[in-house]
């Protein structure tokens, strides 16, 4: 998961974007709390394609790359943040 800052935007979007995708990372997120969004980058089924990118702004996000492992997207918005433990426990209780 990476947190994109407003400085380095399209570096945290497309260079480290493009790097992840040269090594094959299965899945990973890109938080943006300026724009309260939430990238999910996804290998696509052709490896030569570019990631798929799925913008998330409220709702279960639920990882493609482990199993069990979801998260409310408005949790990363709600002030104050959600209890850390408070999260964990649901996620393992409704995985």
């Amino acid at each position: 998961m990476e947190v994109i800052s407003p400085s380095t935007r399209r570096r945290d979007l497309r260079t480290k974007a493009s790097s992840y995708r040269t090594h094959n990372v299965p899945e990973y997120w890109a938080v943006d709390p300026e724009r309260r969004i939430l990238y999910q980058h996804r290998l696509p089924e052709a490896p030569a394609e570019p990631y798929l990118i799925v913008p998330y702004t409220v709702g279960r996000l639920d990882s493609q790359s482990i199993a069990g492992f979801w998260l409310e997207v408005e949790w990363l918005w709600q002030e104050p943040l959600p209890k850390h433990l408070e999260c964990v426990e649901r996620i393992l209780r409704e995985g």
